[in-house]
C-alpha cells in the first residue's frame, strides 16, 4: 500500500476547481479552515461522472472526514454496517460556496494508490 496526500488550497470565492488526478481509494480528506467563514459550504464529487464524495455545510472547525460509500446486496439493497472507502480515478471536482472573499482554507486528500 502507498498512501498518497494531495494538497490543495480553496479561496472562499471559487466557485470550481478542478484537482488531481486521483487514482485508488480515499481514505480521508482534511479540511484546514484557515480564513474560511464559518459558513462555507464545500462539495467534492468526482470530475467526470458527478458522483459525489463529500459535502460539507458550514465548516467551522479543522476536521477530518472519512467519507464511505454504501455496500449493496446482488440485489441491490443497501448493506446497513457495511461502508467502504470511495473509489477514485480521475480528477476530482471541488465547488466552494459562501467562503467569504479574500479568505482561503486547505483541503488535505489522503489516497491509497495501487501498487
Amino acid at each position: 500500500m502507498s498512501l498518497r496526500r494531495l494538497k490543495v488550497t480553496i479561496t472562499g470565492d471559487t466557485s470550481d476547481q478542478k484537482v488531481g488526478p486521483l487514482e485508488g481509494l480515499l481514505h480521508a480528506i482534511y479540511a484546514d479552515k484557515g480564513t474560511l467563514a464559518a459558513t462555507t459550504d464545500i462539495t467534492i464529487t468526482e470530475a467526470e461522472t458527478a458522483a459525489p464524495i463529500l459535502t460539507i455545510t458550514n465548516l467551522a472547525a479543522n476536521l477530518r472526514y472519512m467519507p464511505r460509500d454504501d455496500v449493496h446486496t446482488l440485489a441491490g439493497a443497501v448493506q446497513t454496517q457495511a461502508d467502504e472507502r470511495i473509489p477514485v480515478s480521475g480528477d476530482v471536482r471541488i465547488v466552494v460556496a459562501q467562503g467569504g472573499a479574500g479568505t482561503a482554507g486547505t483541503l488535505y486528500f489522503y489516497v491509497e494508490e495501487p501498487c
